[in-house]
């Protein structure tokens, strides 16, 4: 896993953009240090022959054991999934997230390639 966050416009504007390139099971945790509203998500699992599922949780922690995702995505295999929320999707605590390939809230089994996830928030 590599995370990078970076800030638009020199501090004009609230906006940050993170970047996994190597989302799976075990959660990013608090991507943006603290509450963000994401207005924008793009999950490209083009390396992968095999179907992922983003999940985003509204939480500076996660255990994937147990916990239930606030949102999750479902993104075919070897294709990139471009989601616009032009209203913004407000996490009011924190953005972790996980990539894996099973569908039930506690699956843990990762990617088999790298799914490159990419966060706008403000």
């Amino acid at each position: 896993m590599a995370l990078t966050t970076t800030p638009t416009c020199g501090g004009d504007f609230p906006d940050v953009i993170v970047q996994e390139t190597d989302l799976e099971g075990s959660a990013v945790i608090d991507v943006f240090d603290g509450a963000k509203s994401v207005h924008t998500i793009s999950i490209n699992n083009t390396q992968n022959g095999a179907v992922s599922y983003f999940k985003a949780y509204n939480a500076g922690s996660v255990d994937p054991s147990s916990d239930v995702p606030n949102l999750k995505i479902k993104v075919p295999q070897s294709v990139t999934r471009d989601i616009i929320i032009a209203d913004g999707l407000s996490f009011t605590t924190a953005v972790s997230m996980r990539c894996v390939t099973g569908t039930a809230d506690t699956d843990n089994t990762d990617p088999g390639s790298s799914v490159i996830t990419i966060l706008t928030g403000s």
